[in-house]
């Protein structure tokens, strides 16, 4: 409860237990807090941040080591790109097999990384070749034409 100060009359000193009054209501960005890591256990967490497929939850002990899944989540217009500890990309990056040491208590949790398709990540279709562009063939046709000048040349002035 706010106390009453005297110093300046119509305004109050928050306490310890004051309520704060802004907007609390989580956001989009919320982190979500369920795992299948049991109450007490430390554990590797997996977040497929918008994709489906990831990896299953993994416990162990304090300060253990635990190797990042080979399982990779998939998103529809995206690749995956491997996992990170901070949702942004500005953690330490993980890829499979790599090994993440548990913490003292908690949870790691590990944040799919995304990159959007585009055409160019798309293997373009090439033609099959319809001629050859050797050097030794042009060479022989430009020797060819320079002595058909040649003699035509010659037979002007003869």
């Amino acid at each position: 409860t706010p106390v009453a100060s005297s110093e300046t009359p119509g305004t109050t000193i928050p306490t310890e237990n004051t309520i704060p009054t802004e907007n609390t209501i989580p956001t989009e960005n919320t982190i979500p807090t369920e795992t299948t890591v049991p109450s007490g256990s430390v554990g590797l967490v997996y977040d497929a941040q918008g994709g489906t497929g990831a990896p299953g939850d993994e416990t162990g002990g304090a300060s253990s080591d635990v190797t990042v899944s080979s399982t990779e989540p998939t998103r529809e217009g995206y690749t995956f790109v491997g996992w990170n500890t901070e949702p942004d990309g500005s953690g330490t990056t993980y890829t499979a097999e790599d090994i993440v040491t548990l913490p003292l208590t908690g949870v790691t949790r590990l944040y799919a990384m995304w990159k959007p398709v585009t055409d160019s990540d798309s293997p373009s279709q090439q033609l099959p070749s319809t001629g050859s562009s050797s050097t030794t063939e042009l060479f022989v046709l430009a020797a060819a034409l320079g002595a058909l000048l040649a003699l035509m040349l010659r037979r002007r002035t003869t």
